[in-house]
């Protein structure tokens, strides 16, 4: 598995994933923490799956499920300095702002937990 928390780097990954289909995957009960789980249309015998890790959710808004991904992550700082991500499919309407980031994390199926709390905790098994 391999995790990415540089803007730059999500976004190009993101950005060969267009088309892929999307779904809020995991969260915590308060909503703060959100998996994102995007499926790319290439199928393969061990197809990589992208997971994208948002923590200290602000706010959500549009479709908890799509296809045809166009992800873009961006940084914004705003007047009091407090930095936000904002990450957003605008022709999808999808927009989640977090106030502490994100991770991205791409693999095989195998290699992630079955629970966001083993996903956070870096619980992983690799002999699953």
């Amino acid at each position: 598995m391999k995790l990415i928390g540089d803007v730059e780097k999500a976004n190009i990954i993101l950005h060969s994933l267009i088309g892929a289909k999307i779904i809020i995957w995991l969260y915590s009960p308060s909503l703060t923490r959100l998996l994102l789980r995007i499926e790319p249309k290439k199928i393969g015998q061990e197809k990589n799956i992208v997971y994208l890790l948002a923590t200290s959710c602000i706010s959500i808004k549009g479709p908890f499920r799509f296809t045809n991904v166009g992800l873009t992550i961006m940084k914004e700082v705003g007047e009091f300095q407090e930095t936000k991500t904002i990450i957003s499919d605008k022709s999808e309407g999808f927009e989640l702002i977090t106030s502490s980031g994100f991770v991205l994390a791409v693999g095989v199926e195998s290699e992630f937990g079955e629970s966001l709390e083993h996903f956070l905790l870096g619980e992983v098994s690799s002999d699953q």
